[in-house]
Protein backbone atom coordinates (compact mmCIF):
# COMPACT_ATOMS: atom_id res chain seq x y z
CA UNK A 1 0.00 0.00 0.00
CA UNK A 2 1.48 3.50 -1.05
CA UNK A 3 1.00 6.53 1.39
CA UNK A 4 0.78 10.25 0.60
CA UNK A 5 1.72 12.96 3.22
CA UNK A 6 -0.52 15.96 3.59
CA UNK A 7 2.11 18.55 4.14
CA UNK A 8 1.14 22.65 5.03
CA UNK A 9 1.89 25.04 2.07
CA UNK A 10 5.51 26.09 3.96
CA UNK A 11 6.85 22.16 4.17
CA UNK A 12 6.07 21.21 0.67
CA UNK A 13 9.69 19.53 0.49
CA UNK A 14 8.27 17.01 3.09
CA UNK A 15 5.97 15.58 0.23
CA UNK A 16 8.76 13.69 -0.61
CA UNK A 17 8.13 11.57 1.89
CA UNK A 18 5.54 9.91 0.99
CA UNK A 19 4.59 7.79 -2.32
CA UNK A 20 2.74 10.80 -3.92
CA UNK A 21 1.93 14.20 -4.03
CA UNK A 22 -1.88 15.51 -2.30
CA UNK A 23 -2.46 18.78 -2.89
CA UNK A 24 -5.71 20.89 -2.01
CA UNK A 25 -7.93 22.82 -4.59
CA UNK A 26 -8.78 25.60 -2.05
CA UNK A 27 -4.95 26.32 -1.59
CA UNK A 28 -4.16 25.76 -5.37
CA UNK A 29 -7.23 28.56 -6.02
CA UNK A 30 -5.63 31.31 -3.68
CA UNK A 31 -2.06 30.36 -4.05
CA UNK A 32 -0.09 30.27 -7.50
CA UNK A 33 3.20 29.16 -6.02
CA UNK A 34 1.36 26.18 -4.35
CA UNK A 35 -0.35 25.19 -7.62
CA UNK A 36 3.07 25.75 -9.06
CA UNK A 37 4.23 22.80 -6.79
CA UNK A 38 1.65 20.21 -8.11
CA UNK A 39 2.20 21.42 -11.62
CA UNK A 40 5.65 20.88 -11.70
CA UNK A 41 5.29 17.46 -9.91
CA UNK A 42 3.33 15.97 -12.55
CA UNK A 43 6.29 16.94 -14.86
CA UNK A 44 8.43 15.15 -13.19
CA UNK A 45 6.11 11.58 -12.91
CA UNK A 46 5.20 12.43 -9.69
CA UNK A 47 1.40 10.86 -9.00
CA UNK A 48 -0.64 13.76 -8.19
CA UNK A 49 -3.99 13.79 -5.81
CA UNK A 50 -6.27 17.15 -6.07
CA UNK A 51 -8.40 17.10 -3.23
CA UNK A 52 -12.20 19.07 -2.86
CA UNK A 53 -11.47 21.02 0.30
CA UNK A 54 -14.56 19.84 1.63
CA UNK A 55 -12.71 18.71 4.83
CA UNK A 56 -10.94 22.29 5.35
CA UNK A 57 -13.85 24.78 4.56
CA UNK A 58 -16.29 22.53 5.40
CA UNK A 59 -17.84 22.46 1.68
CA UNK A 60 -16.24 21.61 -1.39
CA UNK A 61 -15.04 23.48 -4.20
CA UNK A 62 -17.68 23.89 -7.32
CA UNK A 63 -17.68 21.46 -10.04
CA UNK A 64 -16.45 23.65 -12.01
CA UNK A 65 -13.15 24.99 -10.71
CA UNK A 66 -12.28 21.33 -10.03
CA UNK A 67 -11.99 20.52 -13.64
CA UNK A 68 -10.36 23.79 -14.34
CA UNK A 69 -7.76 23.06 -12.03
CA UNK A 70 -7.66 19.08 -13.74
CA UNK A 71 -7.18 20.96 -17.49
CA UNK A 72 -4.44 22.79 -15.85
CA UNK A 73 -2.45 20.70 -13.93
CA UNK A 74 -3.73 17.11 -14.93
CA UNK A 75 -3.66 15.43 -11.60
CA UNK A 76 -3.40 11.83 -11.51
CA UNK A 77 -6.41 11.29 -9.47
CA UNK A 78 -8.99 14.65 -8.92
CA UNK A 79 -11.87 14.62 -6.14
CA UNK A 80 -15.35 15.13 -7.41
CA UNK A 81 -17.27 17.29 -4.53
CA UNK A 82 -18.68 15.01 -1.89
CA UNK A 83 -20.62 16.67 0.98
CA UNK A 84 -20.12 15.75 4.93
CA UNK A 85 -22.70 12.83 5.91
CA UNK A 86 -24.87 13.18 3.13
CA UNK A 87 -25.00 10.13 0.30
CA UNK A 88 -27.77 11.33 -1.99
CA UNK A 89 -26.13 14.33 -2.45
CA UNK A 90 -22.70 13.02 -2.45
CA UNK A 91 -23.87 10.48 -5.29
CA UNK A 92 -25.16 12.95 -7.20
CA UNK A 93 -22.49 15.42 -7.36
CA UNK A 94 -20.30 12.56 -8.35
CA UNK A 95 -22.26 11.48 -11.06
CA UNK A 96 -22.80 15.48 -12.31
CA UNK A 97 -19.09 15.90 -12.40
CA UNK A 98 -18.91 12.69 -14.34
CA UNK A 99 -20.80 13.61 -16.68
CA UNK A 100 -19.60 16.96 -17.59
CA UNK A 101 -16.14 16.12 -17.08
CA UNK A 102 -15.72 13.34 -19.65
CA UNK A 103 -17.39 15.13 -22.17
CA UNK A 104 -13.96 16.99 -21.87
CA UNK A 105 -11.81 15.77 -24.88
CA UNK A 106 -8.50 17.33 -22.53
CA UNK A 107 -9.63 15.86 -18.94
CA UNK A 108 -7.38 12.77 -18.18
CA UNK A 109 -7.74 12.89 -14.42
CA UNK A 110 -9.42 9.64 -12.82
CA UNK A 111 -12.28 10.43 -10.65
CA UNK A 112 -12.16 9.68 -6.72
CA UNK A 113 -16.16 9.54 -5.47
CA UNK A 114 -15.68 9.86 -1.53
CA UNK A 115 -18.38 7.45 0.15
CA UNK A 116 -20.38 9.89 2.54
CA UNK A 117 -23.08 8.85 4.51
CA UNK A 118 -25.11 9.71 7.79
CA UNK A 119 -25.40 6.16 9.13
CA UNK A 120 -23.68 2.86 8.51
CA UNK A 121 -26.22 1.72 6.11
CA UNK A 122 -25.97 4.91 4.10
CA UNK A 123 -22.70 4.92 4.08
CA UNK A 124 -22.79 0.98 2.44
CA UNK A 125 -24.73 2.09 0.39
CA UNK A 126 -22.94 4.88 -1.14
CA UNK A 127 -20.16 2.55 -1.67
CA UNK A 128 -22.63 0.13 -3.69
CA UNK A 129 -23.89 3.71 -5.62
CA UNK A 130 -20.38 4.70 -6.51
CA UNK A 131 -19.04 1.02 -7.42
CA UNK A 132 -21.90 0.47 -9.79
CA UNK A 133 -21.47 3.55 -11.46
CA UNK A 134 -19.57 4.05 -15.43
CA UNK A 135 -15.37 4.45 -14.68
CA UNK A 136 -15.48 7.52 -16.62
CA UNK A 137 -17.81 8.90 -13.23
CA UNK A 138 -16.27 7.00 -10.42
CA UNK A 139 -12.62 5.44 -11.36
CA UNK A 140 -12.01 5.13 -7.55
CA UNK A 141 -13.83 4.45 -4.56
CA UNK A 142 -12.29 6.88 -1.34
CA UNK A 143 -13.17 5.49 2.30
CA UNK A 144 -13.05 8.56 4.95
CA UNK A 145 -13.42 7.73 8.34
CA UNK A 146 -16.77 9.23 9.56
CA UNK A 147 -17.79 9.61 13.08
CA UNK A 148 -21.41 7.77 12.76
CA UNK A 149 -24.35 7.75 15.52
CA UNK A 150 -25.07 4.26 14.83
CA UNK A 151 -21.40 3.00 15.70
CA UNK A 152 -18.94 2.43 18.46
CA UNK A 153 -21.33 5.82 19.92
CA UNK A 154 -19.90 4.65 23.33
CA UNK A 155 -15.96 5.16 22.22
CA UNK A 156 -15.07 8.21 23.92
CA UNK A 157 -11.69 8.29 22.25
CA UNK A 158 -12.56 9.70 18.55
CA UNK A 159 -9.56 8.40 17.01
CA UNK A 160 -10.69 5.28 18.39
CA UNK A 161 -13.77 5.22 17.30
CA UNK A 162 -12.91 6.54 13.71
CA UNK A 163 -10.87 3.65 13.46
CA UNK A 164 -12.92 1.04 14.45
CA UNK A 165 -16.00 2.82 12.03
CA UNK A 166 -14.05 2.27 8.82
CA UNK A 167 -12.39 -0.92 9.81
CA UNK A 168 -16.31 -2.45 9.77
CA UNK A 169 -17.09 -1.07 6.12
CA UNK A 170 -13.96 -2.57 5.20
CA UNK A 171 -14.64 -5.48 6.57
CA UNK A 172 -18.09 -5.40 5.36
CA UNK A 173 -17.17 -4.52 1.67
CA UNK A 174 -14.14 -7.30 1.84
CA UNK A 175 -17.07 -9.78 2.85
CA UNK A 176 -19.57 -8.75 0.06
CA UNK A 177 -19.02 -10.81 -3.30
CA UNK A 178 -17.11 -8.88 -6.12
CA UNK A 179 -17.89 -5.13 -4.36
CA UNK A 180 -13.74 -4.64 -3.67
CA UNK A 181 -12.68 -5.67 -7.10
CA UNK A 182 -15.58 -3.75 -8.24
CA UNK A 183 -13.39 -0.51 -8.27
CA UNK A 184 -10.02 1.15 -7.54
CA UNK A 185 -10.25 1.37 -3.94
CA UNK A 186 -8.67 4.16 -1.92
CA UNK A 187 -8.62 5.68 1.98
CA UNK A 188 -8.28 8.81 2.74
CA UNK A 189 -7.02 10.11 5.95
CA UNK A 190 -6.67 8.74 9.28
CA UNK A 191 -8.37 8.02 12.52
CA UNK A 192 -5.72 6.91 14.63
CA UNK A 193 -2.13 6.54 13.50
CA UNK A 194 -2.58 2.86 13.94
CA UNK A 195 -4.98 2.82 10.38
CA UNK A 196 -1.28 2.62 8.87
CA UNK A 197 -1.22 -0.86 10.44
CA UNK A 198 -4.61 -1.99 9.76
CA UNK A 199 -5.49 -0.72 6.60
CA UNK A 200 -3.04 -4.10 5.22
CA UNK A 201 -5.65 -5.97 6.26
CA UNK A 202 -7.40 -5.18 2.95
CA UNK A 203 -4.91 -5.56 0.28
CA UNK A 204 -7.47 -4.23 -2.24
CA UNK A 205 -6.73 -0.91 -0.69
CA UNK A 206 -4.20 0.94 -3.44
CA UNK A 207 -2.88 4.02 -1.09
CA UNK A 208 -3.84 6.68 1.94
CA UNK A 209 -3.45 10.11 2.29
CA UNK A 210 -2.73 11.12 5.65
CA UNK A 211 -2.21 14.60 7.23
CA UNK A 212 -1.56 13.80 11.12
CA UNK A 213 1.99 13.18 11.11
CA UNK A 214 2.39 16.92 10.30
CA UNK A 215 -0.58 18.26 12.43
CA UNK A 216 0.92 15.60 15.13
CA UNK A 217 4.22 18.02 15.23
CA UNK A 218 2.34 20.65 15.47
CA UNK A 219 1.36 20.02 18.67
CA UNK A 220 4.82 18.84 19.16
CA UNK A 221 3.82 14.98 20.16
CA UNK A 222 5.74 11.79 18.42
CA UNK A 223 3.78 9.02 17.78
CA UNK A 224 4.15 6.20 20.12
CA UNK A 225 3.07 2.53 20.76
CA UNK A 226 0.57 4.71 23.86
CA UNK A 227 -1.15 7.21 21.37
CA UNK A 228 -1.39 5.33 18.14
CA UNK A 229 -4.23 3.51 18.52
CA UNK A 230 -6.64 7.04 19.28
CA UNK A 231 -4.92 9.62 18.92
CA UNK A 232 -6.82 12.31 16.61
CA UNK A 233 -5.14 15.46 16.70
CA UNK A 234 -7.02 18.91 15.44
CA UNK A 235 -5.59 21.03 13.47
CA UNK A 236 -6.16 21.73 9.59
CA UNK A 237 -2.68 21.52 7.02
CA UNK A 238 -3.64 24.48 5.75
CA UNK A 239 -3.39 25.96 8.85
CA UNK A 240 -0.57 24.95 10.60
CA UNK A 241 3.09 25.68 11.69
CA UNK A 242 6.30 24.35 13.09
CA UNK A 243 9.68 25.46 12.90
CA UNK A 244 11.50 22.08 13.29
CA UNK A 245 9.79 19.68 10.88
CA UNK A 246 12.08 17.23 12.68
CA UNK A 247 9.46 15.32 14.46
CA UNK A 248 7.33 15.59 11.84
CA UNK A 249 9.90 13.66 9.78
CA UNK A 250 9.69 11.19 12.68
CA UNK A 251 6.14 10.79 12.42
CA UNK A 252 6.13 9.82 8.66
CA UNK A 253 8.67 7.51 9.05
CA UNK A 254 6.45 5.58 11.96
CA UNK A 255 3.79 6.33 9.64
CA UNK A 256 6.11 4.46 5.96
CA UNK A 257 7.70 1.61 8.13
CA UNK A 258 3.82 0.51 9.06
CA UNK A 259 2.44 0.70 5.05
CA UNK A 260 5.46 -0.97 4.21
CA UNK A 261 4.50 -3.72 6.71
CA UNK A 262 7.32 -3.16 9.42
CA UNK A 263 7.39 -2.32 13.40
CA UNK A 264 8.69 1.06 14.36
CA UNK A 265 8.24 -0.35 17.77
CA UNK A 266 9.79 -2.67 20.07
CA UNK A 267 6.04 -3.60 21.83
CA UNK A 268 3.39 -2.95 18.74
CA UNK A 269 0.00 -0.96 19.61
CA UNK A 270 -2.94 -3.37 20.39
CA UNK A 271 -6.09 -2.22 18.64
CA UNK A 272 -8.89 -4.34 20.36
Amino acid sequence: MQISHVVPPSHLYLSDYGDYDFGLAHLCLADEDYKRFFLERRKLGRDVYMDNGVWETGSPIEMDQMIELALEISPTYIYAPDYMGDMHRTLESVIRFGVKASAIADFRSGIIGVAQGSTFDEWFACVVGLSQLPEVFCHTIAINTLLLPDLYADVEQEGYRRTKTRLSLLEKIDATPGLSTSKRFYATGFGACIDARELLRFPWIQGVDTAIACVLASHSIAITAENACHLKPKGFIDKISFEDDRLAVQNMQVLNTWVSGGEPFVQAPVLV
